[in-house]
């Protein structure tokens, strides 16, 4: 069962049909949201969620946000630390994912990549931290990690980290290259991190930042695969 229809809800879509597993999606998206009353509806569908499916493994995207300590006290945050109590207060069955930022197809203009390709293709000036750090992941790769985890017999709350992290004055750097557009950027002198364990993240490929921006954002490589 899916209940959301975003990004994460399409890369799970194989999940649709599966009644005892529901994985919800319809969460708040914009790291930056505010208004109390989007973090209540969030909350008053996961809780009717739980109680329509409470013999079913209820599968929560949460963030790995809660360590950075710039954003630890933001409503954002704060609410998906909420949600968390009360999926493993209320759930039998659980799999909580704290997710860094998820690329893949997606209008959504609040993702921290796609926010900087407008930017970037706008010409608008970027204003950037000059220590800020991020973990980028595919949303695919999201799936190929969770899904063992999904089928396992235990309830979990895990991060799903690659060890990727980037500043984001290079993410923006890498999708000027991408683009073939040179864009105006602000760096302010302040210090934005994730503190997260190393043994805690997964391998990946030395390039892996590179190749997922270039797999979604070089649209000249992307037109070309359409044609053949």
């Amino acid at each position: 069962m899916i209940i959301g229809n975003g990004m994460l809800a399409r890369a799970f879509i194989e999940y649709n049909e599966i009644e005892d597993i529901v994985i919800f999606a319809s969460g708040v998206s914009n790291s930056r949201e505010t208004r109390d009353e989007e973090f209540l509806r969030e909350k008053r569908l996961l809780e009717d969620v739980i109680s329509k499916y409470h013999n079913s493994v209820i599968v929560y995207f949460s963030t790995c946000s809660i360590y950075n300590k710039a954003l630890s006290n933001s409503k954002y945050v704060q609410h998906k630390i909420l949600l968390e109590n009360l999926i493993t207060s209320r759930c039998s069955s659980y799999r909580i994912f704290r997710l860094p930022n998820v690329v893949g197809k997606t209008t959504n203009k609040q993702t921290i990549v796609n926010y900087f390709v407008e930017k970037i293709e706008l010409n608008n000036e970027i204003f950037v931290y000059s220590n800020s750090v991020r973990y980028l992941i595919d949303v695919e790769d999201v799936l190929r990690i969770c899904k063992p985890l999904i089928l396992a017999s235990e309830s979990i709350i895990k991060n799903i980290l690659l060890n990727n992290k980037i500043n984001v004055v290079e993410i923006v750097e890498l999708l000027s290259g991408i683009l073939d557009i040179k864009p105006k950027v602000k760096i302010i002198q302040k210090y934005d991190d994730l503190t997260i364990e190393k043994e805690e993240l997964l391998n990946c490929d030395i390039n892996y930042n590179y190749n997922l921006l270039n797999k979604y954002y070089n649209k000249k490589s992307n037109e070309l695969k359409n044609k053949t």
